[in-house]
């Protein structure tokens, strides 16, 4: 694919509102559903976008979570400019394939945007510092990072064609979508608000370093969200299977960024401790934690909850994974 094709596509797409100095950024908001989804949720609650870096973002983006929430804006860089003025050098040259080891800097604003969602529905308006600060925050402070884990894996999940997965690849940490296929089927056979319940449910569980669910944890986890009909046992067995897939990711990764990150706000460096509580018990035992779920899986469903029937032709129509085993 030429460069000259990929810079058109950037520059067509830019009405849907998209950020004109973020490749692809009006792209994603048009054609990825999760992506417009969590900008939209971002917007609505007074975060913004900016070029600036708030204070060191660029150089080391995981320790500047709470200056981005902090300042309302989601910093971004021009990786558009030194494409245009490749391209402007020798016109209708430079192919995508040129780019696949070179590459511009990568933009998380989706990340970020899930961060400052989660953020507003858990915390509101409180001083940033203060609320990742208090222990008995922790489970909230993981669920913000599972939403946004749980939000660029159903974003990569929607990925199709090589324009997309492109453009998404420089815009997003995910690269990878394990059990899409799975996933999918189950939305149509399940709806979409028991599967996204499960899931973010799963990447809370991945955050406090479990691998897998349990069979009966994905039971009782059911039980709080509708339809309140349970699944057959085999949909059950499959619903687990394809979300302790998903949230499979390096326990060592998990434990040395929780460790970087919560110890800048008076953690102890002894984080496996802390990490390793019960989140199902968590979710089962307390209602506001587990409404903060509930809020933050209303984000993500396409339409309120459905009867898995009713949900069949709205999930075929919104969710294109559903229909490929490709993955992104």
């Amino acid at each position: 694919m030429k460069l000259a094709l990929v810079l058109e596509q950037h520059q067509r797409s830019l009405a849907t509102g998209g950020l004109p100095r973020n490749l692809g950024d009006g792209y994603l908001c048009a054609h990825n559903p999760f992506f417009a989804r969590i900008r939209s949720e971002a917007l609505a609650r007074g975060y913004g976008f900016s070029e600036r870096d708030p204070g060191g973002y660029f150089g080391f983006p995981l320790l500047g979570l709470d200056l981005v929430l902090e300042s309302r804006k989601i910093p971004y860089r021009d990786n558009v400019t030194a494409l245009e003025r490749l391209e402007a050098a020798r016109p209708g040259f430079f192919t995508l394939a040129e780019l696949s080891s070179n590459r511009p800097s990568p933009n998380y604003v989706l990340h970020e945007a899930a961060h400052a969602v989660a953020y507003a529905v858990a915390f509101g308006s409180r001083p940033v510092r203060e609320a990742f600060a208090d222990p008995g925050h922790l489970p909230w402070v993981l669920a913000g990072e599972a939403f946004a884990m749980a939000a660029e894996y159903l974003a990569a999940c929607c990925v199709g064609g090589s324009l997309h997965r492109w453009f998404f690849s420089i815009n997003s940490y995910r690269h990878r979508t394990q059990a899409k296929r799975a996933i999918g089927d189950l939305m149509l056979e399940l709806g979409e608000v028991p599967v996204v319940w499960a899931l973010l449910s799963g990447f809370v569980a991945s955050n406090t370093l479990r691998e897998s669910l349990k069979e009966r944890e994905v039971c009782a986890l059911l039980e709080h969200v509708p339809p309140h009909t349970l699944p057959q046992r085999r949909q059950l067995s499959a619903l687990r299977r394809a979300v302790s897939e998903a949230i499979k990711m390096s326990r060592a990764f998990r434990v040395d960024t929780a460790r970087l990150f919560l110890c800048k706000f008076g953690y102890s460096r002894r984080i496996e401790r802390q990490l390793q509580f019960d989140c199902v018990q968590q979710i089962e035992r307390d209602p506001h934690f587990r409404g903060t779920l509930r809020r933050l899986v209303d984000v993500l469903v396409v339409a309120p909850a459905r009867e898995p029937a009713q949900a069949t032709r709205a999930a075929q129509s919104s969710l294109p994974y559903a229909e490929t085993g490709a993955e992104a």
